[in-house]
């Protein structure tokens, strides 16, 4: 039974394998075939945001294969227009358009972009 609870394993840590059944004559556990890996593909939640200067907002990015939401690099297009922290927090400083994109770290799920426009008067 243990090579089939290593098949079960590597299926929920996301490996892409195929599964007959048990080995070694185990028969106390029948693992149906393991199709392919679901597509990954990143996606960054608002996709596009309008902010006065000073604004602040979060971003979120979502691997939709795990739908995880942690370990990404966030990094905009420009940091004079917007910043973005590690945590997707995102700053408008002045006039003008950034893409905040985010990449995921184990490079699965690729990467995604957020479309930042900062624009009338700088807020409070």
């Amino acid at each position: 039974m243990g090579a089939a609870l290593g098949v079960l394993a590597a299926a929920l840590l996301g490996a892409c394998s195929s599964a007959s059944g048990p080995a070694n004559g185990d028969t106390a556990l029948a693992l149906p075939p393991v199709g392919p890996c679901p597509p990954c593909h990143a996606t960054v939640y608002p996709a596009s945001a309008a902010l006065a200067p000073n604004d602040m907002i979060q971003l979120v990015a979502v691997d939709s294969g795990l739908g995880t939401t942690t370990g990404w690099i966030w990094k905009s297009s420009d940091s004079t227009i917007a910043t973005v922290t590690q945590t997707g927090f995102v700053t408008a400083k002045r006039l003008g358009i950034a893409t905040i994109t985010a990449l995921e770290t184990s490079r699965r799920a690729g990467l995604d972009s957020s479309i930042i426009i900062v624009s009338g008067p700088t807020a409070r």
